[in-house]
């Protein structure tokens, strides 16, 4: 097995070539770790399979050895403005990264962190970050009104959140406040048994 860090442009031909590579051999990868990228000039995916694999991956995707930091990633393919956040900002987006914490850990129920999330994204309005809250609020009022079990709820509500967490330590990241994916690789999104 290999690990490489797969980065490709968002919007260009070789992207959809590589989603579809992606799709089409994600089950015999050992494992795929989320696109950690900016999403808006670039995605950056970590991959661990097997040469002859890695070997078909699209031209004009960049293959890097190893899985080196996200940050050191962006930092060198990543064309977007960086943000300049005002203290207020910066606070609350890091509240927000610490409640997903605490509901990713147990420590918060899903109502918790949607109230939350609520107050955040009402704070924010009139800013760039209020329409990142809005699918997660959204998302959460679904998960409470599902009645499902806690254990389905919490799942669903980690999964329906978690563009926002990688949205929030990107900003934090980018801002020089630090960030839950500042080392490395973030949330797992599939594995395979090859």
């Amino acid at each position: 097995m290999r690990r490489v860090a797969l980065v490709v442009g968002v919007g260009t031909p070789e992207q959809a070539a590589f989603r579809r590579w992606l799709e089409r051999w994600r089950p015999f990868m050992r494992q795929v770790l989320g696109d950690e990228g900016c999403r808006r000039c670039v995605e950056i995916h970590f991959v661990e399979a097997l040469p002859d694999v890695l070997a078909g991956v699209p031209a004009g995707v960049v293959v890097l050895d190893a899985w080196p930091a996200v940050a050191e990633l962006e930092a060198r393919y990543c064309r977007c403005p960086r943000p300049n956040l005002s203290e207020a900002e910066r606070r609350l987006l890091e509240n927000a990264l610490d409640a997903h914490d605490n509901l990713w850990d147990w420590k918060s129920s899903v109502a918790d962190v949607w109230a939350a999330y609520s107050a955040t994204a009402e704070e924010l309005r009139g800013t760039p970050h209020h329409a990142e809250f809005v699918p997660a609020v959204a998302a959460l009022a679904d998960v409470m009104r599902s009645g499902l079990p806690a254990v389905e709820q919490w799942s669903r509500a980690c999964g329906g959140t978690d563009n926002l967490r990688q949205y929030l330590a990107r900003q934090l990241r980018w801002a020089g406040t630090g960030g839950a994916t500042d080392a490395g690789p973030g949330s797992v999104l599939s594995t395979g048994d090859s």
